[in-house]
């Protein structure tokens, strides 16, 4: 018997990010599984398509993870495609998970971010800690300092009914996969009714070209998060600035997406301390691998509970050491490997002084040879067999049949 999969995506790889990634190598890894008919139903106009895979495009779809639609009009436009399905599998098209209840289907939803708890989409570093009320005091807080706009704040407000009905219909499916065990400690915690049903499904790894690692000789330190709050920029400016007035011989390349006013005020400390600050702007995943042919440490700052950030798995499996925040899903995947003591306090930028410097003092031969080898080496045992793709295909089809 063939099990007809229906796949629901707004986005989709290559045109946004992360979770579009991962949802396009969860489609993937789906294609080697016997017994299967997969079809992704996709927002995004120019999918990077998986062969054997059936795609429809529908741009509406792009609209109802951000705006409420009337049950009665999803439920007529997609009742036909729906029905046709045994399973659906939901990632963001959160109100799609109560129409495809109403036909008796089985659904399993994949988060990847915080959309069912906050109205934001992220929770703040420690948020085991907090309460409801805190998740919403943070929401306003990250809405106004991430985009840097009041009209931000307003649509935050006008989201928490929202995010209530999220939670609804995110609670109304068989299966809840989470990005990571720490992603799923969080959200059972602010979704008690789900527990059972929240299991943890790691992300197939994306390809990670061979790279040989030539390290610059200047000490060059790679950070890709852009001038984000979330991702720590404040924090990573605090310590580029701490450092270039010492006068050490550092580099910093700064990839992603940055502000005018963040160019202009790079621009002004390479006048004057000497140019140390290099700003890429967006480039490619294949240039991103480039640098990191010469990179001594990739700097994550992030003040977020991020669920399983591919950019910390990337950067571990080429041999680049990470300097990072401990939280999220960079807890487990570090653990136990010689990158383990790099991790860092959120929003220290003391600390994520101290401990690039402490990268410097390794030297440039060590790193090549002994730490390079180190890292790869525990990167093979303690890390990789997370992301098995015979098990995590395992995995997912026991929630699929």
């Amino acid at each position: 018997m063939v099990i007809k999969v229906l796949a629901v995506m707004p986005t989709y790889y290559p045109e946004a990010g992360g979770g579009a990634l991962a949802s396009h190598l969860m489609v993937n890894l789906l294609t080697h599984a016997e017994g299967l008919k997969l079809t992704v139903l996709t927002g995004a106009r120019e999918p990077e398509k998986v062969k054997g895979v059936d795609y429809y495009y529908d741009p509406f779809l792009k609209l109802i993870d951000k705006h409420y639609i009337p049950q009665q009009w999803l439920t007529e436009r997609y009742r036909n495609i729906l029905e046709s399905h045994d399973v659906i599998y939901i990632v963001y098209a959160y109100p799609l998970i109560a129409v495809a209840k109403k036909f008796d289907k089985k659904t399993i939803v994949h988060l990847h971010d915080y959309r069912p708890i906050s109205p934001c989409a992220a929770v703040l570093a420690e948020a085991l800690n907090s309460t409801n009320l805190d998740l919403l005091k943070s929401s306003f807080i990250i809405s106004m300092l991430e985009k840097r706009s009041v009209k931000n704040v307003v649509k935050n407000m006008l989201n928490i009914p929202y995010t209530m009905m999220i939670r609804l219909w995110v609670s109304m499916a068989d299966t809840i996969l989470t990005a990571s065990k720490r992603h799923a400690e969080i959200i059972s915690k602010y979704m008690p009714e789900c527990r059972d049903r929240i299991k943890v499904q790691y992300n197939p790894l994306p390809r990670i070209p061979k790279i040989i690692k030539r390290l610059d000789t200047t000490p060059t330190f790679l950070y890709v998060g852009g001038d984000s709050y979330l991702k720590g920029f404040p924090i990573l400016l605090q310590t580029i600035k701490h450092m270039i007035k010492e006068q050490l011989e550092v580099k910093f390349v700064l990839a992603g997406s940055y502000r005018k006013e963040t160019f202009k005020t790079i621009s002004i400390w390479n006048r004057i301390y000497g140019k140390k600050i290099y700003i890429l702007g967006q480039i490619s995943h294949q240039q991103i691998f480039k640098i990191h042919e010469k990179t001594w440490a990739l700097l994550f700052p992030s003040i977020t509970e991020e669920p399983l950030p591919y950019a910390v798995v990337e950067s571990l499996a080429v041999g680049t050491p990470v300097i990072a925040t401990r939280t999220g899903g960079i807890i487990e995947i570090v653990k136990g490997t010689c990158v383990e003591d790099l991790l860092i306090a959120p929003r220290n930028s003391e600390e994520l002084s101290k401990t690039v410097k402490l990268v410097m003092s390794y030297g440039k031969e060590y790193l090549e040879n002994q730490f390079l080898s180190k890292l790869l080496y525990d990167f093979k045992e303690k890390i990789y067999n997370k992301f098995d793709e015979q098990q995590l295909l395992d995995n997912l089809l026991s929630y699929i049949k």
